[in-house]
């Protein structure tokens, strides 16, 4: 069933969403949105990005003690956002 559910835009641009919107989706505070702008069927799909935690990292660095610091810190940013990109694949969209 579709229902049409609104939220109110403050001033500063600001969108409350619905409580129902975000039960549905999930959507908890720290979470991102991104909006999708569709121009030929004039329409906007929004997806919901999950905050990353350090629990949702933890175990993913390896441990390798001949890397310099900088080739650790490059080791990390990819394996990070290898992770984020599996996580991103499971998120929810409104249509």
């Amino acid at each position: 069933m579709k229902e049409l559910l609104s939220g109110k835009v403050t001033e500063k641009g600001q969108v409350t969403i619905p409580i129902q919107v975000r039960e549905k989706l999930n959507i908890r505070s720290g979470d991102r949105l991104a909006y999708l702008i569709d121009d030929e069927e004039e329409e906007i799909r929004i997806k919901v990005i999950k905050q990353t935690n350090v629990e949702d990292v933890f175990g993913i660095f390896k441990v390798d003690k001949s890397l310099t610091f900088d080739k650790e810190r490059e080791q990390a940013h990819e394996n990070v956002v290898v992770k984020f990109k599996q996580s991103s694949e499971g998120d929810k969209e409104i249509e």
